[in-house]
């Protein structure tokens, strides 16, 4: 069984989804019986609740390892042979489109999300293009039934995602935000938050944010993206294969701007059991998926490229 080094693209943060996840999947890679290590990111060894085990010279990078980089590291830093890309975001979208161009051919290329070539490609799902979607649900997310809930919480973070200089505010003025330093990305003050507040705005369409908020019991907006329908901004995330599995175009408890304000207040309780589904779901399907590419490495379509060049 080959040897699995995941290489982070900055050091370990509850805030950043993208690092949260890659930590999130060599835990269920080792579940799996791999011997999985996580690269120290500049030296860095944190103490990390969710996989705690980093590369010390543990094993060669040899034809027996297969490394996986996320689309945040340039080219291929630890020169091994067999390398997954793991696309956490759409190219061009967080990185130049033209880092491409320095990663190997014959590289496995895997989307957390779903993109619009999967609707336009259909042929090719599944075969070329492949998910690997895993999404981490810390213990301490729980709705505490607070009785005086009340009030608004939001958050701007990725708005480049608008692609407009002025995006239109959805929250009150006496809202509170949550801001990119150490009191909100404490998962415990994030929770705390959602349980005492009512609503939540998200300006980024696609923070898990959105998700932790109706886990708390607090109905969650998202500003929605000018030009694109409800339909196809549940395309871009992380939902995208489940809703269509489940011939869906909903997620409970989170609206698509302030028309579906109330049909969000009214599902919200549903979100935690439908979550719960999803999640199974993801598990089964995507890691027996990578598992299989990687034991088959040279005969898998997913690559560099038939993904990016053919």
């Amino acid at each position: 069984m080959k040897n699995i080094l995941i290489h982070p693209h900055s050091p370990f943060s509850n805030e950043e989804g993208g690092i949260v996840v890659q930590y999130y999947l060599a835990q269920l890679l080792e579940e799996h019986g791999f011997t999985v290590r996580l690269y120290p990111y500049r030296g860095h060894f944190p103490d990390c609740h969710i996989f705690n085990k980093f590369y010390d010279n543990d094993f060669p990078i040899d034809d027996n390892c297969v490394v996986i980089y996320c689309e945040g590291i340039q080219g291929n830093p630890l020169n091994a042979k067999y390398v997954v890309r793991w696309m956490l975001s759409e190219l061009g979208q967080n990185v130049p489109y033209d880092w491409v161009h320095g990663w190997g051919k014959n590289e496995l290329v895997y989307h957390f999300n779903t993109e619009i070539k999967f609707k336009n490609h259909p042929e090719k799902v599944g075969n070329i293009y492949k998910t690997l979607t895993t999404i981490y649900v810390p213990k301490q997310i729980q709705n505490r039934q607070e009785p005086n809930r009340s009030g608004w919480c939001h958050t701007f973070r990725k708005t480049q995602m608008h692609k407009t200089n002025w995006i239109p505010f959805l929250h009150p003025h006496d809202s509170l935000e949550f801001h990119h330093n150490a009191e909100h990305t404490n998962m415990d003050s994030v929770v705390d938050i959602f349980n005492k507040c009512e609503y939540f705005v998200s300006y980024d369409p696609l923070t898990f944010l959105s998700c932790i908020a109706p886990l708390c019991g607090c109905v969650s907006i998202v500003l929605p993206i000018e030009g694109k329908t409800k339909i196809e901004w549940l395309y871009m995330t992380a939902f995208a294969e489940y809703m269509e599995y489940k011939q869906i175009d909903y997620i409970y408890g989170i609206a698509y701007g302030m028309d579906e304000f109330e049909w969000a207040k009214n599902t919200v309780h549903l979100f935690k059991e439908q979550l719960e589904d999803i999640l199974s779901y993801y598990k089964e399907k995507h890691i027996t998926g990578l598992i299989h590419d990687i034991h088959n490495f040279e005969s898998a379509q997913n690559t560099i490229q038939n993904v990016y060049f053919s």
